[in-house]
């Protein structure tokens, strides 16, 4: 688990959920969080959150400046989102 924001006023927390395999043509949870790191907007985060996977995770995306939350179910190449 983590807590992390930007100055554009995004934040995510995450927690590892793991799939029963992994996928090497996926990427690990570590390069998407520094990728979330430079995101310019909620849009953007979403895209990167959605990029395929090496295994499971899980993102908590917040965006301080519009009172949004989403959480996240990523797994491979499927993501599933519940606005919160």
């Amino acid at each position: 688990s983590a807590l992390a924001f930007n100055s554009q006023g995004l934040g995510f927390s995450l927690n590892w959920v793991g799939p029963g395999t992994c996928d090497a043509s996926g990427l690990g949870r570590n390069f998407v969080s520094r990728q979330l790191l430079t995101a310019q907007g909620w849009d953007e985060a979403k895209r990167i959150i959605a990029q395929k996977h090496a295994a499971g995770h899980n993102y908590q995306l917040l965006d301080f400046a519009h009172r949004r939350i989403s959480n996240f179910e990523v797994a491979h190449d499927k993501v599933s989102e519940k606005v919160i």
